[in-house]
């Protein structure tokens, strides 16, 4: 290990809170060969994540070269134009196919370098590639819930990911992961070298997401068949996202006269059922299932909302927090994982198995108006700490890093 990244004592490299650390050593811009998969066919977490990160990297004032590739499959409905017009290398296989293949190449060590794009380093935004030979790559892991929550995934993603992601992150030169919370799990259950991590956040848009009011706000609203005035749940519906509690919670404050509504935001993910079982027996029309949200949309929804209410299990990061609390709304979420990170003591946090704790929670941003304007007040200041534009530097540091530890 090179001595001027000695570790701390837990290991991890003594870099500045939610930062990578700048290069070791200044290079031209790399050439970078970088997966735009979930970007084209996704649209919840991963998605954003690869759209926002790249159009942020090529705002930089020295970007570095991009050389985007996908699997094939179908656009997604939100892709930004400006991201079809960059130009990929299309491979021949689906996701899939692709994620078999992958793991296959690292399993029996065959290289399968030459079907991505000739570059100086390999980004894998999805945790997802095949053996390199000696190319340098760089690995993003979001959360590592295939091992610390099983149950919130299909047998098949589990069997994938338990051998993909630990094989992947030994062989990448360093991994990126968006929380200190992730990256002590990755270590912790996957026995990743806690020296490669690098702990770059997630961000927000700043222009998008802002305590403002929208001209178009009410329209949104209405687009869902929204009436304030509600509390919001954002994200996919899946058994981590704990939508069950957060239903049971719902219930005791409707038995004390709550007269909010519940707006429920977000696709369908695995193991979503029961939650629609439940929702199936109400017949009162305090819960409405908005389904999944243009992204145009969601600023104006966050900042109707009462409070944004993110009782999830387990996170890498937790986008919508951070995006509800800059744009002013109270937050009430998990004490547990990276939710804490994000939040600071701009959130009211609950441990998440705890139904009258986070009732309680919900009751006091609602009545409580000290509560909810304090939170309003402070949410969008912490938020600030979190930018795109941030990440993509922290990230194209990673990537100079990556590329000059092969030349010492």
């Amino acid at each position: 290990m090179d001595p001027r990244r000695k570790p701390g004592r837990d290991g991890f490299p003594p870099d500045a809170p939610g930062r990578a650390l700048l290069a070791l050593r200044t290079v031209k811009p790399p050439r970078v060969a970088i997966d735009v998969s979930a970007g084209l066919h996704e649209g919840a977490g991963n998605a954003r994540y690869v759209r926002e990160l790249i159009h942020a990297l090529l705002a930089l004032p020295e970007p570095p070269v991009l050389l985007p590739y996908a699997t094939a499959g179908p656009i997604d409905i939100e892709t930004p134009s400006w991201l079809l017009g960059l130009g990929r290398k299309e491979l021949r296989w689906r996701d899939r196919a692709w994620r078999a293949l992958s793991l296959s190449s690292q399993i029996t060590g065959i290289p399968l370098r030459k079907l991505l794009p000739e570059a100086d380093l390999v980004h894998a935004t999805n945790s997802i590639v095949p053996r390199l030979g000696g190319s340098p790559s760089v690995i993003t892991v979001q959360d590592i819930t295939f091992v610390s929550h099983p149950e919130a995934h299909s047998r098949l993603s589990r069997f994938h990911l338990r051998r993909m992601v630990p094989r992947a992150c030994r062989r990448a030169r360093l991994v990126i992961v968006p929380s200190r919370a992730t990256a002590e799990e990755l270590a912790r259950r996957c026995g990743v070298d806690p020296s490669k991590m690098r702990v770059v956040p997630d961000g927000y848009d700043a222009a998008r997401f802002t305590p403002r009011p929208g001209q178009d706000d009410a329209a949104a609203l209405a687009r869902y068949g929204i009436r304030a005035p509600y509390l919001l749940f954002l994200g996919t519906l899946e058994p981590r996202k704990n939508l069950l509690r957060l239903l049971d919670a719902f219930a005791l404050l409707r038995e004390q006269g709550l007269r909010h509504r519940l707006v429920l935001a977000g696709g369908l993910g695995w193991g979503y059922q029961p939650v629609l079982d439940r929702l199936a027996t109400g017949e009162d029309g305090s819960v409405l299932r908005a389904g999944r949200v243009a992204d145009r949309d969601l600023p104006a929804l966050y900042r109707r909302a009462a409070a944004l209410v993110y009782p999830s299990l387990f996170e890498g990061f937790g986008l919508p927090v951070l995006e509800a609390m800059a744009c002013g709304t109270p937050v009430v979420t998990s004490n547990t994982s990276s939710l804490p990170e994000v939040a600071g003591n701009a959130a009211l946090t609950v441990p998440p198995e705890d139904v009258p704790a986070l009732a309680e929670a919900m009751h006091a941003v609602l009545t409580d108006e000290g509560v909810a304007r304090r939170l309003r007040a402070e949410g969008p200041v912490r938020a600030m700490r979190f930018t795109w534009r941030e990440t993509a530097r922290g990230t194209a540091a990673v990537y100079q890093e990556a590329i000059s530890l092969g030349t010492r």
